[in-house]
């Protein structure tokens, strides 16, 4: 099971998701499930866009957790590269 990237701050997942982004044009990121999963929520969607310096475009999957909830805030965000890997991370298969 992949450990995906961890932010354990919010305002640090911010940052994390900026220098990602800088380097496409048209960037979006787009989500298509949500579940909440015992004390964690599992986002299922994609990101896309294309890279600034070629102009090629990308389509890639995307799978986050959200969890360690605080005074309704999230305390830490996991990313994943595959949805498979997000959802094991959760206790969840296909």
């Amino acid at each position: 099971m992949g450990r995906g990237i961890r932010v354990s701050r919010p305002r640090w997942a911010a940052r994390v998701i900026s220098l990602w982004t800088d380097n496409f044009d048209d960037f979006e990121i787009v989500a298509h499930e949500f579940r909440e999963v015992g004390e964690s929520v599992l986002t299922l969607g994609e990101t896309a866009g294309r890279i600034k310096t070629s102009g090629v475009p990308i389509r890639q999957p995307l799978g986050v957790v959200y969890s360690d909830f605080r005074d309704g805030q999230f305390g830490e965000i996991r990313y994943f590269l595959t949805w498979q890997q997000a959802l094991e991370a959760v206790g969840l298969r296909e």
